[in-house]
């Protein structure tokens, strides 16, 4: 089912930018947007805390334990 969504008090200069957009693709404004929300609505949603739990897990799953002090060091070493 398709429902219909207004955006209000869209300054004229986005609406402008984004009408030049569109025409560059031969497309009505219309559609050109919703091509662009399609595409954003694709894009997996992750919140901070999911990324922090993948991040960890990969991290476990590595085995590899580097610690600050060693990323530090190593970063130092080209500097001298």
């Amino acid at each position: 089912m398709k429902v219909r969504i207004e955006i209000e008090d869209v300054p004229e200069e986005v609406r402008d930018g984004l009408g030049r957009r569109a025409e560059l693709r031969g497309q009505s404004l219309q559609d050109f947007l919703l091509g662009e929300m399609e595409q954003l609505a694709s894009y997996p949603t992750v919140s901070n805390k999911d990324w922090m739990e993948e991040v960890r897990a990969r991290v476990e799953a590595s085995g590899n334990r580097i610690t600050a002090e060693e990323i530090l060091k190593a970063r130092d070493a080209d500097r001298k």
